[in-house]
Protein backbone atom coordinates (compact mmCIF):
# COMPACT_ATOMS: atom_id res chain seq x y z
CA UNK A 1 0.00 0.00 0.00
CA UNK A 2 1.14 3.71 -0.87
CA UNK A 3 1.78 6.14 2.21
CA UNK A 4 -0.03 9.85 1.95
CA UNK A 5 0.91 12.90 3.77
CA UNK A 6 -1.76 15.52 3.72
CA UNK A 7 0.00 19.03 3.88
CA UNK A 8 -3.13 22.30 4.54
CA UNK A 9 -1.40 25.74 3.70
CA UNK A 10 -3.24 28.09 5.56
CA UNK A 11 -2.29 32.06 4.86
CA UNK A 12 -4.46 35.14 3.10
CA UNK A 13 -4.17 35.02 -1.03
CA UNK A 14 -0.68 36.63 -1.89
CA UNK A 15 1.12 35.00 0.89
CA UNK A 16 2.99 33.18 -1.35
CA UNK A 17 1.52 29.66 -0.93
CA UNK A 18 1.18 28.70 -4.62
CA UNK A 19 4.97 29.92 -5.34
CA UNK A 20 5.94 27.64 -2.76
CA UNK A 21 4.78 24.89 -4.08
CA UNK A 22 6.04 25.37 -7.28
CA UNK A 23 9.61 25.41 -5.25
CA UNK A 24 8.98 21.81 -3.59
CA UNK A 25 7.87 20.21 -7.01
CA UNK A 26 11.27 21.84 -8.45
CA UNK A 27 13.24 20.91 -5.42
CA UNK A 28 11.54 17.20 -5.93
CA UNK A 29 12.32 16.78 -9.20
CA UNK A 30 16.57 18.36 -9.11
CA UNK A 31 16.87 16.23 -6.00
CA UNK A 32 15.38 13.02 -7.55
CA UNK A 33 13.27 12.41 -4.04
CA UNK A 34 11.18 9.64 -3.71
CA UNK A 35 8.18 11.40 -2.25
CA UNK A 36 5.53 12.17 -5.47
CA UNK A 37 4.01 15.11 -5.00
CA UNK A 38 0.20 16.11 -5.78
CA UNK A 39 -0.74 19.39 -5.96
CA UNK A 40 -4.36 20.89 -5.34
CA UNK A 41 -4.78 23.91 -5.37
CA UNK A 42 -8.56 25.50 -4.45
CA UNK A 43 -8.49 28.34 -6.83
CA UNK A 44 -8.24 26.44 -9.54
CA UNK A 45 -12.10 25.01 -8.64
CA UNK A 46 -13.65 27.40 -6.89
CA UNK A 47 -12.96 30.50 -8.61
CA UNK A 48 -13.01 34.17 -6.50
CA UNK A 49 -14.85 37.22 -7.72
CA UNK A 50 -15.82 40.52 -6.12
CA UNK A 51 -18.87 39.36 -5.33
CA UNK A 52 -17.97 36.57 -3.19
CA UNK A 53 -19.56 35.82 -0.18
CA UNK A 54 -17.33 33.72 2.02
CA UNK A 55 -20.08 32.63 4.29
CA UNK A 56 -22.67 31.87 1.21
CA UNK A 57 -23.93 28.54 1.54
CA UNK A 58 -23.36 27.99 -2.10
CA UNK A 59 -19.49 28.35 -1.20
CA UNK A 60 -19.64 26.07 1.85
CA UNK A 61 -20.79 23.60 -0.01
CA UNK A 62 -18.48 23.54 -3.29
CA UNK A 63 -15.60 23.23 -0.48
CA UNK A 64 -17.45 20.73 1.03
CA UNK A 65 -18.16 18.51 -1.77
CA UNK A 66 -14.58 19.55 -2.80
CA UNK A 67 -13.17 17.73 0.46
CA UNK A 68 -15.11 14.85 -0.51
CA UNK A 69 -13.88 13.99 -3.17
CA UNK A 70 -10.68 14.47 -2.04
CA UNK A 71 -10.75 12.12 0.60
CA UNK A 72 -11.98 9.97 -1.96
CA UNK A 73 -8.45 10.61 -4.29
CA UNK A 74 -6.72 10.01 -0.99
CA UNK A 75 -8.58 7.11 -0.38
CA UNK A 76 -7.38 5.73 -4.00
CA UNK A 77 -3.58 6.70 -4.06
CA UNK A 78 -3.31 4.36 -0.75
CA UNK A 79 -4.75 1.27 -2.43
CA UNK A 80 -3.46 1.97 -5.98
CA UNK A 81 -6.78 2.33 -7.29
CA UNK A 82 -5.85 3.89 -10.54
CA UNK A 83 -9.32 2.93 -12.33
CA UNK A 84 -11.04 4.88 -9.52
CA UNK A 85 -8.72 8.10 -9.63
CA UNK A 86 -10.12 8.60 -13.33
CA UNK A 87 -13.62 8.14 -11.75
CA UNK A 88 -13.00 11.05 -9.72
CA UNK A 89 -11.64 13.31 -12.29
CA UNK A 90 -13.93 13.19 -14.47
CA UNK A 91 -16.28 13.80 -11.57
CA UNK A 92 -14.06 16.70 -10.86
CA UNK A 93 -14.29 17.86 -14.28
CA UNK A 94 -17.88 18.08 -14.88
CA UNK A 95 -18.60 19.90 -11.39
CA UNK A 96 -15.58 22.08 -11.54
CA UNK A 97 -14.26 21.67 -14.59
CA UNK A 98 -10.69 21.04 -13.25
CA UNK A 99 -8.67 18.04 -12.61
CA UNK A 100 -6.19 16.85 -10.47
CA UNK A 101 -2.82 15.71 -12.14
CA UNK A 102 -1.79 12.57 -10.27
CA UNK A 103 0.63 10.16 -11.51
CA UNK A 104 0.43 6.77 -9.69
CA UNK A 105 3.36 4.31 -9.43
CA UNK A 106 4.15 1.10 -10.04
CA UNK A 107 5.17 0.06 -6.63
CA UNK A 108 4.38 1.22 -3.31
CA UNK A 109 5.65 5.00 -2.98
CA UNK A 110 5.60 8.02 -0.66
CA UNK A 111 2.72 10.69 -1.51
CA UNK A 112 2.83 14.38 -0.44
CA UNK A 113 -0.79 16.32 -1.14
CA UNK A 114 -0.44 20.09 -0.92
CA UNK A 115 -3.77 21.49 0.27
CA UNK A 116 -3.37 24.55 -1.45
CA UNK A 117 -5.90 26.85 0.10
CA UNK A 118 -6.54 29.99 2.16
CA UNK A 119 -7.78 27.51 5.10
CA UNK A 120 -8.46 30.77 7.33
CA UNK A 121 -10.62 29.01 9.57
CA UNK A 122 -9.81 26.42 12.60
CA UNK A 123 -12.66 24.63 11.50
CA UNK A 124 -11.32 24.33 8.07
CA UNK A 125 -8.31 22.81 8.56
CA UNK A 126 -9.76 20.47 11.03
CA UNK A 127 -12.29 19.14 8.15
CA UNK A 128 -8.82 17.97 6.64
CA UNK A 129 -7.52 16.46 9.48
CA UNK A 130 -10.72 14.11 10.17
CA UNK A 131 -9.85 12.92 6.77
CA UNK A 132 -6.22 12.32 7.72
CA UNK A 133 -7.66 10.17 10.98
CA UNK A 134 -10.40 8.39 9.30
CA UNK A 135 -7.38 7.26 6.75
CA UNK A 136 -4.47 6.87 8.88
CA UNK A 137 -2.21 9.56 6.83
CA UNK A 138 0.28 12.02 7.83
CA UNK A 139 -0.54 15.31 8.26
CA UNK A 140 0.82 18.89 9.14
CA UNK A 141 0.24 21.88 8.23
CA UNK A 142 2.36 25.21 6.75
CA UNK A 143 1.37 28.35 7.83
CA UNK A 144 2.69 31.74 5.72
CA UNK A 145 2.62 34.68 7.69
CA UNK A 146 2.43 38.13 5.85
CA UNK A 147 1.28 41.43 6.69
CA UNK A 148 -1.53 43.02 4.37
CA UNK A 149 -0.09 45.19 2.82
CA UNK A 150 2.63 42.49 0.96
CA UNK A 151 -0.06 39.83 0.45
CA UNK A 152 -2.32 42.79 -1.83
CA UNK A 153 1.04 43.83 -3.70
CA UNK A 154 1.62 40.25 -3.92
CA UNK A 155 -1.90 39.55 -5.51
CA UNK A 156 -1.96 42.59 -7.27
CA UNK A 157 1.00 40.93 -9.65
CA UNK A 158 -0.76 37.68 -10.56
CA UNK A 159 -2.93 36.97 -13.42
CA UNK A 160 -5.30 35.54 -11.22
CA UNK A 161 -6.12 38.25 -8.84
CA UNK A 162 -8.50 38.27 -5.83
CA UNK A 163 -10.27 41.45 -4.95
CA UNK A 164 -8.71 43.42 -2.03
CA UNK A 165 -11.65 43.58 0.06
CA UNK A 166 -11.83 39.41 -0.05
CA UNK A 167 -7.89 39.52 1.05
CA UNK A 168 -8.67 41.96 3.68
CA UNK A 169 -11.69 39.89 5.17
CA UNK A 170 -9.52 36.98 4.98
CA UNK A 171 -6.86 38.21 6.74
CA UNK A 172 -8.96 39.95 9.81
CA UNK A 173 -10.50 36.55 10.06
CA UNK A 174 -7.90 34.32 9.89
CA UNK A 175 -7.32 32.18 13.14
CA UNK A 176 -3.75 31.49 13.55
CA UNK A 177 -2.58 27.35 14.14
CA UNK A 178 -1.78 27.63 17.60
CA UNK A 179 -0.58 23.90 19.51
CA UNK A 180 -0.79 25.80 22.64
CA UNK A 181 -5.02 25.40 22.71
CA UNK A 182 -5.27 22.79 19.87
CA UNK A 183 -3.20 19.86 20.40
CA UNK A 184 -4.04 18.67 16.33
CA UNK A 185 -2.43 21.43 15.06
CA UNK A 186 1.19 20.67 16.80
CA UNK A 187 2.77 19.81 13.79
CA UNK A 188 2.74 22.95 11.67
CA UNK A 189 5.38 24.82 10.29
CA UNK A 190 5.97 28.48 10.23
CA UNK A 191 7.34 30.76 7.12
CA UNK A 192 7.31 34.58 6.64
CA UNK A 193 7.13 34.04 3.04
CA UNK A 194 7.44 31.84 -0.14
CA UNK A 195 11.32 31.86 -0.19
CA UNK A 196 11.07 29.80 3.02
CA UNK A 197 13.57 26.92 3.71
CA UNK A 198 12.25 23.61 1.42
CA UNK A 199 14.10 21.18 3.63
CA UNK A 200 11.76 21.37 6.83
CA UNK A 201 8.86 20.52 4.25
CA UNK A 202 10.50 16.72 3.34
CA UNK A 203 11.83 16.13 6.91
CA UNK A 204 8.23 16.85 8.55
CA UNK A 205 6.54 15.04 5.62
CA UNK A 206 9.27 11.85 6.13
CA UNK A 207 8.21 12.21 10.18
CA UNK A 208 4.59 12.27 9.65
CA UNK A 209 4.07 9.42 7.18
CA UNK A 210 5.98 7.12 9.68
CA UNK A 211 3.79 8.65 12.52
CA UNK A 212 0.41 9.08 10.75
CA UNK A 213 -2.65 10.30 12.25
CA UNK A 214 -3.76 7.94 14.93
CA UNK A 215 -7.58 7.33 14.15
CA UNK A 216 -10.25 8.17 16.56
CA UNK A 217 -10.76 5.11 19.21
CA UNK A 218 -14.69 4.06 19.35
CA UNK A 219 -14.80 4.80 22.67
CA UNK A 220 -13.37 8.41 22.29
CA UNK A 221 -15.91 11.25 22.35
CA UNK A 222 -15.96 15.00 22.41
CA UNK A 223 -17.93 15.37 25.16
CA UNK A 224 -19.57 18.49 25.48
CA UNK A 225 -18.05 21.71 27.48
CA UNK A 226 -19.81 22.96 30.28
CA UNK A 227 -21.55 26.08 29.56
CA UNK A 228 -20.74 28.05 32.83
CA UNK A 229 -16.85 27.36 31.56
CA UNK A 230 -18.20 28.95 27.74
CA UNK A 231 -19.34 31.73 29.49
CA UNK A 232 -16.20 32.61 31.26
CA UNK A 233 -14.36 32.38 28.16
CA UNK A 234 -17.02 34.63 26.40
CA UNK A 235 -16.50 36.96 29.07
CA UNK A 236 -12.99 36.77 28.88
CA UNK A 237 -13.07 37.43 25.16
CA UNK A 238 -15.53 40.02 25.01
CA UNK A 239 -13.20 42.22 27.09
CA UNK A 240 -10.07 41.18 24.96
CA UNK A 241 -11.58 42.24 21.88
CA UNK A 242 -13.42 45.75 23.13
CA UNK A 243 -9.77 46.82 24.27
CA UNK A 244 -8.28 45.41 21.07
CA UNK A 245 -10.56 47.61 18.83
CA UNK A 246 -9.92 50.30 20.86
CA UNK A 247 -6.91 50.61 20.74
CA UNK A 248 -6.94 50.30 16.51
CA UNK A 249 -8.43 53.15 16.40
CA UNK A 250 -5.75 55.33 17.19
CA UNK A 251 -4.17 53.90 13.95
CA UNK A 252 -6.39 52.59 11.13
CA UNK A 253 -9.18 54.75 9.41
CA UNK A 254 -12.74 54.06 9.83
CA UNK A 255 -13.04 51.60 6.83
CA UNK A 256 -10.23 49.20 8.42
CA UNK A 257 -11.13 49.69 11.88
CA UNK A 258 -14.74 47.98 10.91
CA UNK A 259 -13.08 45.61 8.98
CA UNK A 260 -10.74 44.72 12.08
CA UNK A 261 -13.61 44.69 14.81
CA UNK A 262 -15.84 42.29 12.64
CA UNK A 263 -12.98 39.80 12.06
CA UNK A 264 -12.09 39.96 15.49
CA UNK A 265 -15.63 39.62 16.43
CA UNK A 266 -15.53 36.62 13.89
CA UNK A 267 -13.09 35.13 15.98
CA UNK A 268 -14.41 35.18 18.86
CA UNK A 269 -18.02 33.44 17.53
CA UNK A 270 -15.50 30.59 16.40
CA UNK A 271 -13.51 30.35 19.12
CA UNK A 272 -16.33 30.01 21.52
CA UNK A 273 -17.64 27.22 19.01
CA UNK A 274 -14.38 25.35 18.73
CA UNK A 275 -14.87 25.44 22.58
CA UNK A 276 -18.22 23.71 23.00
CA UNK A 277 -17.31 21.10 20.16
CA UNK A 278 -13.76 19.91 21.66
CA UNK A 279 -11.48 21.47 19.11
CA UNK A 280 -10.01 23.67 21.77
CA UNK A 281 -8.63 23.95 24.84
CA UNK A 282 -8.67 27.08 26.79
CA UNK A 283 -8.88 27.36 30.77
CA UNK A 284 -10.25 30.71 31.83
CA UNK A 285 -8.50 30.40 35.29
CA UNK A 286 -4.92 30.12 33.94
CA UNK A 287 -5.04 32.12 30.60
CA UNK A 288 -4.68 35.55 30.59
CA UNK A 289 -5.93 38.28 28.75
CA UNK A 290 -2.06 39.12 26.54
CA UNK A 291 -2.36 35.01 25.57
CA UNK A 292 -5.71 35.90 24.23
CA UNK A 293 -5.18 38.81 22.30
CA UNK A 294 -2.24 36.66 20.36
CA UNK A 295 -4.51 33.84 19.44
CA UNK A 296 -7.12 37.04 18.34
CA UNK A 297 -4.36 38.30 16.26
Amino acid sequence: MNKVCLNVLVGVPGAGKTTFCQRILECLILKESSIRLIHICFDDFIKFDAKIDLENSSFKGKRKRLLELIEEIVQSIIITNQAKLEEINHILYEEFQQKVAIDLAETPSNYLILIDDNMYYRSMRYQVFQIARRLGTGYFQTYFHVNLESAKSRNSKRSNTVPEEVISRMFYKLEKPDERICRWEKNTITLNNSSGPIDIIFKTTLNCLERPVEPLKAHETTNPVEQSLVHKVDLMLRKVVGEMIKQQKESLNSGEVKLFAEGLLSKRKLALEDLRAGLVEIDPERVTGEQIQTWLQ
